[in-house]
């Protein structure tokens, strides 16, 4: 490409600069022959190594790609992502689930220049699938969301299997829970501005809940339950907060988050009760209601510690679920048509 043939031609004639300057000391020729010579060189030299710099960063400030055509964020292009897509947080559940992929056939990695997402691409069970790793919050899954969609052939099918906490003081860590709905929470910042009663109880916004593809929630259920124990998989509403601290109602002595209610508030004012919370679904639920029936889309959670009890699952029981679990999934992915 022109970024390899740019970096080889300035190697190149850096290289043959260095020979004509060591010519120019052992051979009896004045230095003024040879000078035109090398300041061309020198010329091309600085031109080749310049030129990337020189080209914009991306193209299209609409819908950026950069030199090389990839969307911007994914560092991904046409050909390099599976229809069907698999989407953790965490880098290492990424790696571990893409071990389950088949054995024998070959598996693309793929890491964004800015290191945000990691991308195996492969088999399971014949059918192509790709396993993403996007990091945390609402606007990462926007990212995967928008931009695999932007680079596939429609529809594409995207699942996402992450940790939560549970506010339900019946589900302990190590249950699996599948979002067949979800609510988001927001802060609402204007009302932070207004330190009267009436702002204080409005200072967190609770969405209406959306829905999950049925037919895949439907077959997620099954394939779970296959791989894990039963008795460890259930459904239920999750609620997607903008925040880790502030709009999951974690208490921080050094900011007035005015949230000390807000758990309750949730699990009193939603219907049926919200069951667990995180930081990415709703906005996967989200923009498959709004992508023109161009993207399908499920989520399960992984309960790494129950809010009100206190009790948190051990790094041991976690790599099991993640694996587990992430077989669970590839089988409900695999199984469905899109």
């Amino acid at each position: 490409n022109a970024e390899y043939m740019g970096g080889y031609m300035a190697v190149s004639l850096m290289s043959l600069s260095g020979r004509l300057l060591q010519s120019q000391r052992l051979l009896p020729v004045g230095p003024q022959r040879l000078s035109p010579v090398l300041r061309c060189i020198q010329q091309g030299v600085r031109h080749a190594m310049t030129a990337k710099a020189e080209q914009p960063y991306y193209s299209n400030p609409n819908f950026p790609r950069d030199p090389d055509n990839q969307v911007l964020h994914l560092g991904l292009k046409e050909g390099d992502v599976a229809r069907r897509i698999l989407t953790v947080g965490d880098p290492a559940r990424a790696q571990r689930i893409a071990l389950l992929l088949d054995a024998g056939r070959p598996v693309s990695v793929k890491q964004s220049k800015r290191g945000d997402f990691t991308t195996y691409t492969g088999t399971y069970k014949n059918v192509d699938v790709s396993i993403v790793s996007i990091g945390m919050g609402k606007a990462m899954m926007d990212f995967l969301v928008r931009e695999a969609r932007a680079i596939s052939v429609p529809p594409i099918l995207i699942v996402r299997y992450g940790t939560c906490g549970s506010i339900d003081t019946s589900i302990p860590p190590g249950t699996v829970v599948i979002s067949d709905e979800c609510v988001s929470v927001d802060s609402n910042v204007a009302a932070f501005a207004d330190a009267g009663d009436q702002a204080a109880k409005n200072r967190y916004n609770i969405s209406a809940p959306i829905s999950g593809d049925l037919p895949l929630l439907q077959s997620m259920r099954q394939t779970l339950s296959a791989s894990l124990d039963a008795k460890g998989v259930l459904c239920g509403l999750n609620a997607t907060a903008d925040s880790f601290y502030s709009s999951q109602g974690r208490i921080d002595p050094n900011f007035a988050d005015h949230n000390e209610e807000l758990i309750d508030v949730l699990t009193q004012t939603t219907k049926p009760q919200a069951r667990t919370m995180e930081m990415e679904t709703f906005q996967l639920y989200h923009l498959a209601r709004c992508s023109k029936q161009s993207v399908r889309a499920a989520a399960a959670v992984i309960v790494l510690a129950n809010r009100v009890t206190g009790e948190v699952l051990s790094s041991t029981d976690l790599a099991r679920v993640e694996a587990a679990g992430g077989r669970g999934i590839l089988d409900a992915m695999t199984s469905v048509s899109l």
